[in-house]
């Protein structure tokens, strides 16, 4: 049990940043906000909301302007359905299933196959795409690109190429560009004058105290940036080319 128990914090931590907002968002999704003097005010309205996505109000922002399919259309739709169909029907007849899986496999199959209904449907002529298509494209589509262009830039900085290095260090720039706005995100949050938690320092009675020059925060910082050398000459070797020098 002792992994178990020294992972536990971890998990925990995750399954609080992770599975809490899925579960507030769902529960949004069957209430109704409306905002009201002093605040605001959530009523339970069950499927309401979807009934207005789907077939209400909403349904053509939602889903789209369905219009009749072109022969290009159809084609599409059931050489995807001809697959989808053959892949389920394979999966049946290995016979090693169970019950579970079968329900999982079938509803992935039709969920794919009106997927690829709706997009026939609302992308051909006189037909106009709604959210669910518009979001499909632009998941689809820069997963895409991204993959292949990542895995081309790749791919080049491990060939002999003039200048690859600088391209390796240019690449990385995202990355810290990341760090250090998370970094000076947390610097105003713990700015005891005039951030953001100023209340709770006041309570805490840490009023425009000051970090750095406490010895406590001192000590800290030198101790961290003793470590930012070391830890940014691992970072450089672990993409590095096997068998390049590191001067």
């Amino acid at each position: 049990m002792t992994p178990h128990v020294f992972i536990l914090p971890a998990v925990l931590v995750i399954l609080a940043l992770a599975i809490f907002p899925l579960i507030i968002s769902l529960y949004m999704s069957f209430s109704r906000l409306r905002f009201v003097p002093g605040g605001f005010k959530i009523d339970f309205v069950g499927l309401a909301n979807y009934r207005k996505l789907l077939v209400g109000s909403e349904k053509t922002h939602f889903l789209g302007v369905l219009a009749d399919p072109s022969p290009v259309g159809w084609l599409v739709f059931i050489i995807i359905a001809v697959l989808l169909v053959i892949s389920l029907a394979r999966y049946i007849r290995r016979g090693k299933f169970s019950a579970g899986e079968l329900v999982w496999r079938s509803l992935a199959t039709v969920v794919i196959g009106s997927g690829v209904w709706l997009l026939v449907r609302t992308l051909g002529s006189g037909g106009r795409p709604g959210t669910v298509v518009v979001t499909l494209i632009y998941v689809f589509v820069g997963i895409f690109f991204q993959y292949v262009l990542g895995l081309g830039l790749a791919w080049l900085t491990t060939q002999g190429l003039p200048g690859r290095r600088l391209f390796r260090t240019i690449f990385l720039l995202p990355m810290m560009i990341t760090t250090v706005g998370i970094a000076y995100l947390f610097r105003m949050l713990t700015d005891t004058g005039k951030g953001p938690c100023n209340p709770i320092w006041q309570v805490l009675g840490l009023a425009d105290f000051s970090w750095v020059n406490h010895p406590w925060g001192g000590a800290r910082g030198g101790h961290d940036w003793g470590h930012l050398a070391m830890d940014t000459f691992h970072v450089y070797c672990a993409f590095s080319c096997p068998g390049e020098s590191i001067d």
